[in-house]
């Protein structure tokens, strides 16, 4: 599963919507959507930021982004 999608379905219920979401992660609106529409990775700054507002560990974050990446590259 996209980790951006984990995100979505776990995370974003808590905020409401993405504008709360992207705030409270101090990140433009715009990346947060294509985050969580599973169009751009979990980056070390993403994953960091998601661990100080309390859900996870960056380190749990980045494994489950390369882990996708990892299944990705093996379906090709």
């Amino acid at each position: 599963m996209n980790p951006g999608f984990l995100i979505r379905d776990t995370v974003l219920p808590k905020y409401g919507d993405v504008t709360r979401f992207a705030r409270a992660l101090r990140m433009a609106r715009p990346n947060v959507s294509r985050l969580v529409n599973g169009h751009m990775r979990i980056s070390v700054r993403m994953a960091r930021r998601l661990e100080a507002l309390g859900h996870g560990t960056a380190r749990d974050w980045l494994t489950l982004q390369v882990d996708y990446e990892l299944e990705q590259d093996r379906q090709r």
